[in-house]
């Protein structure tokens, strides 16, 4: 039997949010995610949270969805 520990359980945790949020960009977007954009995604939902990421799926385009993702400065 396997032993987790605390910071372990949080990095899988993390690990599926963000693996969540890669499809659901991808769907949105109608193909994969670039390298650069998982790192951009990734990035931007250790900023500002999975939550508030995940409501630009809803909230944007796919167009506007693209636009954020490729200005990687942008908040």
């Amino acid at each position: 039997m396997q032993r987790w520990t605390y910071e372990e359980g949080l990095e899988q945790g993390r690990a599926e949010r963000l693996a969540l949020l890669v499809h659901q960009f991808e769907r949105r977007l109608g193909r994969p995610l670039a390298p650069c954009e998982r790192d951009t995604l990734a990035e931007r939902v250790r900023a500002q949270g999975a939550e508030q990421v995940g409501d630009l799926v809803l909230d944007l385009s796919a167009e506007d969805l693209a636009t954020w993702l490729d200005e990687p400065n942008e908040p």
